[in-house]
């Protein structure tokens, strides 16, 4: 599931969808960029990960624990 492979730190998009599709070219990166990105921001609505914004870049990370009642709520929730 994309949660497990934010990992420990940060990642953005790009990074995830090269983790996921990772012998990609051309015009598929985009689109791999694209499912990478709804596969975060779906993790992000559910509680199960965050974002922050820096530079003009998003970058998701695991939320710290105690991060809300949506994260405990969700707790063991994958999005795949």
């Amino acid at each position: 599931a994309v949660v497990e492979l934010v990992g420990d730190g940060s990642s953005t998009a790009w990074e995830i969808s090269q983790r996921l599709f990772p012998n990609l070219r051309g015009d598929q990166v985009f689109l791999a960029v694209s499912e990478a990105s709804a596969h975060l921001d779906a993790a992000t609505g559910n509680g199960l990960l965050r974002m922050e914004a820096r530079s003009g870049i998003q970058f998701y990370e695991r939320p710290s624990e105690g991060f809300g009642a949506r994260a405990d709520e969700r707790r063991g929730f994958e999005i795949h």
